[in-house]
C-alpha cells in the first residue's frame, strides 16, 4: 500500500474505492462518480485501453491510458497519472489548465 501522507481515514478509504473503480474498466465500463480522476466510456483497442477523462474542473478530453493499480495523490488527470498512465503530448495537470 502506498503511503497516503496526511489523508484521513474517510478521504483513504475513498482514494482507495475510487482507485479500485479505475482499474478495473473490464468490469465497469464508467466510474461511479464523475470528477477528478473519473473516467468513462473505457474501451479496450489492441492492448490500449481508451477514456474519457475528467481533471478537478470537471472538463474532459479522450485519451489514451494503461491502467495500473496505484493511487498516489492530488486531484489531477485521473489521479495523478498513476491510474491511468496517459499518453498524450500535452498532459494537463491540475487546476492549472482550468
Amino acid at each position: 500500500m502506498p503511503k497516503l501522507g496526511k489523508l484521513t481515514m474517510a478521504a483513504a478509504a475513498a482514494a482507495l474505492c475510487a482507485s479500485t473503480v479505475l482499474v478495473t474498466p473490464a468490469t465497469a465500463a464508467s466510474s461511479a462518480v464523475m470528477g477528478c480522476g473519473a473516467f468513462e466510456g473505457a474501451v479496450k483497442k489492441d492492448g490500449t485501453w481508451y477514456a474519457r477523462v475528467y481533471n478537478a474542473c470537471g472538463q474532459s478530453k479522450r485519451m489514451k491510458a494503461t491502467v495500473t493499480g496505484w493511487f498516489d495523490g492530488p486531484c489531477e488527470w485521473v489521479g495523478a497519472y498513476s491510474r491511468a498512465d496517459l499518453r498524450a503530448p500535452d498532459k494537463p495537470s491540475g487546476t492549472k489548465d482550468c
